[in-house]
């Protein structure tokens, strides 16, 4: 995966926190938008 890539070649300190924060973001984002997809799917 990407991100794995770019942490290991040496992003480190605020940049790298900042990062994985915004990853973590969108992937609970994402996980929150394709639940409520599936609720609206089986009203």
């Amino acid at each position: 995966m990407l991100y794995i890539s770019l942490i290991n070649q040496g992003l480190f300190g605020e940049t790298h926190k900042e990062f994985i924060n915004i990853f973590i973001g969108l992937h609970n984002f994402g996980s929150r938008y394709n639940y409520w997809l599936l609720l609206l799917r089986e009203a």
